[in-house]
């Protein structure tokens, strides 16, 4: 998964122990106090805080030797709360949840966790690899864990993708495509932007395209059914129109007829001269 793609759908982690003095321990008989900021992301609205007390509740239930407090910030006052925090000397153990953009305001100002996690022998086996290296930055190692994720769905038309012959996109995390390719934005920008066009559809086309185009980036084209009584003339008016190139050309039922356009064979066969 890239990055830009999480971005996309909104993935959202707890990024714990920035580099900066945690709370300090009075006495051994205290515990060490650790403060959770939210805010900086998701997190801040009214419905979220009874989950997150939840969580508070339960982990100092579990420690005699921590105390988690937590303080919540309204998302629009979150920067310059924690800006003012990290001038002060004073900054928060963990932040989250909290977005790449969020997180990047800060870069530079959170611990590498590998170090930790390599000392206490930490299991992170209950997330994905790939997840735990989104997380995982070259020059500041592994700065974040996941904590929560948006919903995040893709929602597609299953008989429109049976007509067209195209694979359905991948319905489990990490899955590739059909192909093999990862499914990531790339591949999902080459599926959504190929609209197909029927030859027999004539100037209606016209109208679709732009339709299309007001839903989803179309970069290009696949004309088909020009095996039959179409010509598809209609390609000349896309062009001159909507200015798309057109990749393919249909001129049968299977895969293996789905061949590459070529202005000057297309028009050749327009007018009746063959290729």
């Amino acid at each position: 998964m890239s990055r830009k793609l999480a971005i996309a759908f909104v993935l959202i982690a707890i990024l714990a122990a920035m580099a900066l003095p945690f709370s300090p321990v009075l006495a051994q008989d205290q515990p060490v106090v650790i403060t959770w900021f939210i805010g900086l992301g998701a997190g801040g609205q009214p419905e979220h805080r009874a989950l997150q007390d939840e969580i508070v509740a339960a982990f100092n239930a579990a420690h005699d030797d921590i105390e988690l407090e937590h303080v919540v910030v309204d998302f629009d006052a979150s920067r310059d709360t924690l800006s003012t925090l990290i001038a002060a000397g004073d900054a928060p153990d963990i932040i989250g949840p909290v977005g790449i953009g969020g997180s990047n305001d800060y870069a530079g100002s959170f611990l590498d966790l590998d170090p930790i996690i390599e000392e206490l022998d930490y299991d992170l086996g209950r997330w994905a690899p790939s997840l735990i290296d989104f997380y995982r930055d070259p020059v500041e190692g592994l700065t974040g864990l996941p904590f929560a994720t948006f919903p995040s769905f893709v929602f597609f038309n299953r008989d429109l993708f049976d007509a067209a012959g195209v694979d359905y996109p991948p319905q489990t995390f990490g899955e590739p495509y059909a192909d093999g390719d990862p499914w990531d934005v790339d591949k999902l920008r080459e599926i959504a932007m190929l609209l197909t066009l029927d030859a027999t559809t004539g100037q209606n086309a016209l109208q679709q395209v732009r339709t299309f185009k007001e839903m989803v980036a179309v970069s290009g084209l696949a004309v088909t059914k020009l095996d039959g009584s179409a010509k598809g003339g209609v390609v000349v008016a896309l062009a001159q129109e909507i200015g798309l190139p057109v990749h393919f050309v249909g001129v049968g039922e299977k895969a293996a007829d789905l061949r590459p356009f070529t202005a000057a064979d297309y028009a050749r066969g327009l007018v009746g001269l063959g290729q």
